[in-house]
């Protein structure tokens, strides 16, 4: 019977009428072409940059969202990029060193004054400066690596990052039925909910709604998905290292499965670590 194969189904949503007003920031061309230049004149201190640049790109609008269910939306939205990048090689022939800051914000006011980024330029050039002189492996390591300070973020969102994220979310490809078709193996979008993904000392609690931190302004917060569908406030994805959730958007494989609101992500994700070690015990 067609019920029995695999197909997909398409979640309803609930009639929302979500209109978000938010203040528009007046761009200052000449503030913040003053702003990159005194960025970007740090590079002068570093004869060896052969070549540099610094960019700021500030967008901000309204998306709209109108549905056959009953939903209006108006969302506004803001954010700003800020690029630093630096690189010097002696030749051609030799492999280029390079440097590569970004940093984004709600609005350009958001952003770190020029002193402190300077100030962030400068330590990086100068780490960069030092790579040569640092003892190079002799044979081929595999083994602990002991990350510190903000390479640990670095390293979790480039490396780790990703690779749970697709564990995280619900797949909605949908295998073949024919053996002539091509059939994907199992990946990280088909990780079982029950199954150890994480350390037993590591918990992820997703919290879309949050929009502050210690003071700060969060990036990754929003009320509704992309899809018209409204999150919780927390919801737990793993626990312990047990993964207890994943995240849905409208598109179904699974009777189980519901649209969580999640279709865009899980916005602001908590990361709890329980195992705490001094910085002596790790060496």
């Amino acid at each position: 019977p067609l019920a029995k194969l695999p197909h997909r189904s398409f979640a309803r949503g609930n009639p929302i009428k979500l209109v978000l007003n938010d203040s528009l920031y007046h761009f200052d061309r000449k503030r913040w072409e003053g702003y990159i230049k005194s960025i970007s004149s740090v590079f002068r201190e570093y004869p060896s940059i052969t070549e540099s640049a610094v960019n700021l790109q500030f967008v901000q609008g309204t998306k709209f969202y109108v549905n056959s269910e009953g939903l209006q939306a108006r969302l506004p939205y803001q954010y700003v990029a800020l690029g630093i990048f630096g690189s010097s090689s002696e030749n051609i022939f030799q492999d280029f060193k390079q440097a590569q800051i970004n940093i984004v914000a709600h609005t350009p006011v958001d952003l770190p004054d020029t002193g402190t980024i300077k100030a962030g330029v400068n330590r990086y050039l100068r780490w960069l400066s030092k790579c040569d002189r640092l003892p190079t492996l002799s044979e081929e390591y595999e083994g602990p690596v002991l990350m510190i300070g903000e390479y640990v973020v670095d390293f979790f969102e480039t490396s780790f990052g990703f690779e749970i994220a697709q564990a995280l979310q619900s797949s909605d490809f949908l295998r073949s039925t024919n053996r002539f078709i091509f059939d994907r193996e199992q990946g990280g979008g088909d990780a079982k909910v029950g199954r150890r993904i994480l350390g037993e000392n590591i918990s992820l609690i997703a919290k879309p709604h949050l929009k502050e931190y210690n003071g700060r302004r969060l990036l990754g917060s929003f009320e509704m998905d992309n899809e018209g569908i409204i999150p919780p406030d927390e919801f737990v994805l793993v626990q312990k290292g047990i993964l207890k959730n994943k995240m849905n958007n409208r598109t179904l494989l699974d009777s189980a499965e519901t649209a969580n609101g999640f279709g865009s992500g899980p916005g602001v994700l908590e990361v709890n670590i329980s195992a705490k070690s001094k910085l002596e015990e790790l060496y």
